[in-house]
């Protein structure tokens, strides 16, 4: 019996051995999986500035986040995102807000482990507004459309005044000729008479009295045609819209030479892209560049430049100083070139800028090892990517998320790396944390982040090498890749669909999150035969589209808070909503629609002119010379055709017609591009493609 016990005594602690192992072996696993998210700020303290203006400044708790997430409300609303802001960051300003509103804080760590707590709540309350005269309008400038039009734009210096008056002189003197709403910063002065010299100033006001007179501009009206008065002003045979008074403004060559008969069969396309000779077609020359190609949506402009690119014609420019496209990333900014080289500026702490360092820059620096070759760019939060014309994809920047496509965990990369696997791309679009491709077959994949299911595969797990999108094999004409979410246009037949994959608001009526495309549901009573260009950014979509009808316009759907859906409300919507205002008019068909961070833009065609203009609606900084948010679409002065736009988290960039980019927002990390860290409200050009 005491044997026996014995026995059993070893036993008993032989087990319980093994036991205490296991349950050690298993606790260690456990340790070896446990997430380890950022410890919460503190400290947060706001701090009115001025009628638009409160600094914040908090205490950094943690040694591990990527990024903070700063929210705000006022009283009685929801909380709402403001702003990422990098890792070590502990003061922000946030601006464009009303005057005397109080505006509550709070903010919190995030990596890629999860976020922490939010931060202690803290408030302010802006300044009141001024009571006083707005100030004086300034930069005023006048030119000359046609025989019968001049256009006014100006900068508005003022956020209290109520509108602006006109005054025009003739000759005998001043007098005033219009009002226009506060914030209008453009304003066309029509019937007017041919080969006449007027003179212009304007001045703001308020209920509290006049500002001073802006500078004097000057134009002079352009000589009318009389052979062609009353023959233009309608559409000729090859689709070109002609000018009411038969001048080629926007350069229009085909309305002289089809519709009016003024050159007859002088009118020689040298060039076989479709487009005649230069202004009145009087030299029977073509704006040849021996090139076919002309820019996406519009006539070529015959204005005695080359339009594929000065340079080609002896003006001095050389291909690399010739932009073609731009792409506007959360606080950097790239281009192609026209020689197929890619220039980056702003924001460098991850690479993106592809010059192999970290250090931020104002002006445009090359990509490494990309000087030619590249046929598409685009740029994402923390990191860019570009087609070469092989098919192969380069990305370069932040691969926290595997959004660069290098196989094999890299934090990031300085520059330009192959994505593993992909050799047949003809687009890329480059997201908050993920990217997305278009191939030569129609087909889309992605590859980073999925944790939304921002991949589209169907599964909601990483893949840093790209993965086929369920459903999306071929047909597809166009793809974008947002915050957390994608959106493609895919052809069947004579008709297009949108569909969405991601995080909520896909444009299907649902909050839900899919790891598949899902279907956008169409507007009522609409079939969209072809949609032009689509865009989604942190929580909105938008498109350009042809109806069955042959009607134009604009759709947006998701988060409104500041108008970003230009539908002329601040309401969300699961489900899109035509944009209001100018975009909504027949006479200025979309071109292109871009949206970024909570703002959207579009170039429109101006048909009456033949040229094409810029209006943007959301959030502030829309480039009209305020620092509003509007839920309508407002105008953009540029001075120059545009032929490519791009939005991003806080500024925007066009490509015009003669290949200089230029950008306004904020400029922070030198993003603008034009050597200066100063935010800028109007756009200025950007160094290096200026003409």
């Amino acid at each position: 019996m005491k044997r026996k016990s014995l026995i059993q005594g070893l036993v008993f602690l032989l087990g319980f051995a093994i036991f205490s192992c296991s349950e050690t072996k298993n606790e260690t696993k456990y340790v070896e999986k446990e997430l380890n998210p950022p410890t919460a700020p503190s400290g947060l303290q706001a701090t009115a500035i001025s009628e638009s203006q409160i600094d914040l400044s908090w205490q950094d708790n943690s040694e591990n986040e990527s990024r903070f997430e700063l929210w705000r409300k006022t009283e009685g609303e929801i909380w709402g995102l403001v702003s990422e802001l990098p890792a070590d960051t502990t003061s922000y300003s946030d601006t464009g807000l009303e005057a005397d509103t109080e505006y509550f804080y709070q903010i919190r760590a995030c990596n890629k482990d999860g976020c922490s707590n939010f931060s202690e709540i803290a408030s302010a309350v802006t300044q009141p507004a001024p009571i006083s005269p707005p100030e004086a309008p300034g930069g005023l400038s006048a030119s000359a459309l046609s025989s019968s039009q001049i256009l006014l734009t100006w900068q508005d210096n003022s956020d209290d005044e109520e509108g602006f008056k006109i005054e025009r002189d003739e000759g005998a003197g001043f007098q005033e000729i219009a009002t226009v709403p506060a914030n209008q910063t453009s304003y066309l002065d029509e019937n007017l008479t041919p080969a006449t010299t007027y003179t212009y100033q304007i001045k703001a006001y308020n209920s509290t009295g006049e500002s001073g007179y802006s500078n004097t501009a000057q134009a002079t009206t352009l000589e009318a045609l009389g052979s062609c008065e009353g023959i233009c002003g309608g559409q000729s045979p090859s689709g070109c819209w002609c000018d009411p008074d038969c001048w080629n403004y926007g350069d229009c060559c085909v309305d002289v030479c089809e519709a009016c008969g003024y050159c007859g069969s002088n009118c020689i396309d040298a060039d076989g892209d479709g487009y005649y000779s230069s202004a009145r077609c009087g030299t029977a020359q073509d704006c040849n560049d021996n090139d076919r190609a002309i820019y996406p949506g519009a006539p070529e402009l015959c204005d005695d430049k080359d339009n594929q690119c000065p340079g080609d014609l002896g003006y001095g420019q050389i291909d690399e100083t010739c932009a073609i496209k731009v792409s506007a990333g959360y606080y950097h900014t790239c281009a192609l070139t026209k020689g197929g080289g890619v220039k980056c500026w702003g924001r460098n702490d991850m690479g993106q800028l592809g010059n192999e360092t970290t250090i931020d820059s104002p002006v445009p620096v090359d990509v490494i090892g990309l000087s030619s070759g590249v046929i598409d760019i685009s740029a994402g939060q923390y990191h860019t990517c570009a087609v070469l014309a092989s098919g192969a994809v380069k990305c370069w920047g932040s691969d926290n998320d595997g959004q660069c496509g290098i196989y094999g965990y890299v934090y990031y990369t300085t520059t330009p790396e192959y994505v593993f696997g992909l050799n047949q791309a003809v687009a890329v679009s480059a997201g908050a944390y993920h990217t997305c491709a278009l191939t030569v077959q129609g087909g889309v994949k992605c590859w980073g982040s999925n944790y939304y299911g921002t991949l589209g595969d169907g599964t909601n797990e990483f893949s840093d090498l790209p993965v086929d999108v369920v459903g999306l094999s071929g047909g597809v004409v166009a793809v974008s890749a947002g915050y957390e979410r994608s959106c493609a246009v895919q052809q069947d037949g004579v008709l297009s669909h949108i569909k969405c994959w991601g995080l909520h608001y896909l444009g299907d009526g649902t909050v839900n999150d899919s790891n598949v495309p899902v279907r956008v549901q169409l507007l009522s009573g609409s079939t969209y035969k072809s949609v032009i260009s689509i865009s989604t950014a942190e929580y909105h979509s938008c498109a350009s589209f042809i109806d069955k009808n042959d009607s134009k316009g604009v759709i947006c759907w998701g988060d409104n808070w500041y108008g970003q859906l230009g539908d002329e409300t601040n309401n969300d919507s699961l489900v899109p909503v035509k944009v209001q205002g100018a975009v909504a008019d027949l006479n200025y068909p979309a071109i292109e629609v871009d949206t970024g961070g909570d703002r959207s833009c579009a170039i429109l065609l101006d048909k009456s002119f033949g040229r094409t203009i810029v209006y943007c609606w959301g959030d502030a900084y829309l480039g009209n010379g305020t620092s509003s948010s509007s839920n309508t679409p407002v105008y953009v002065s540029l001075g120059d055709d545009t032929v490519h736009i791009s939005v991003g988290y806080f500024h925007t960039c066009v490509v015009t017609s003669d290949y200089q980019v230029k950008c306004w927002g904020q400029n922070y990390y030198g993003q603008l591009g034009d050597g200066t860290n100063v935010d800028r409200r109007l756009p200025v050009s950007v160094i290096g493609f200026t003409r």
